[in-house]
């Protein structure tokens, strides 16, 4: 990403370098026959899976059972939880989303299965917190 927004790579060469990157960290896929406890899943439409991938692989090595899929469209997310008892659903958030958004797959995703946690990371969502911590500093 940094290489791209330093006009070194075209997006092309970005994507491709995600792509190769990707299969080559799923070699390393840790294999599990529990039912998966936590789906790990980009922010819907948000097509930048590496941080959610090595997340997923990160959680594996501490044996926790998860099901990794990457970026699906709203709907097959909340399909997916209504199906499926996971303990936690975690979304990568890297494209910048609004409050809203993010409350907004919170509460459908809630709906879909009440009993499941839902957890946000990525440097997207990193981003919106400090700036609601500025606007909250600045009321002050």
């Amino acid at each position: 990403g940094n290489a791209w927004e330093e006009g070194l790579l075209s997006i092309t060469d970005e994507h491709s370098f995600s792509r190769w990157f990707l299969g080559y960290l799923g070699q390393y896929q840790i294999a599990s026959e529990k039912m998966p406890a936590v789906l790990v899943a980009s922010f819907p439409e948000d097509e930048h899976e590496l941080g959610a991938f090595m997340h997923n692989l990160v959680l594996k090595s501490y044996a926790i059972s998860t099901r990794y899929i990457g970026m699906v469209e709203r709907a097959h997310l909340l399909d997916e939880v209504r199906k499926t008892p996971y303990k936690s659903v975690h979304l990568s958030i890297v494209m910048p989303q609004t409050t809203k958004a993010i409350t907004k797959i919170r509460n459908d995703l809630r709906s879909a299965r009440a009993t499941t946690k839902v957890l946000f990371g990525g440097c997207g969502y990193r981003k919106l917190r400090r700036r609601e911590a500025l606007r909250e500093k600045e009321k002050k």
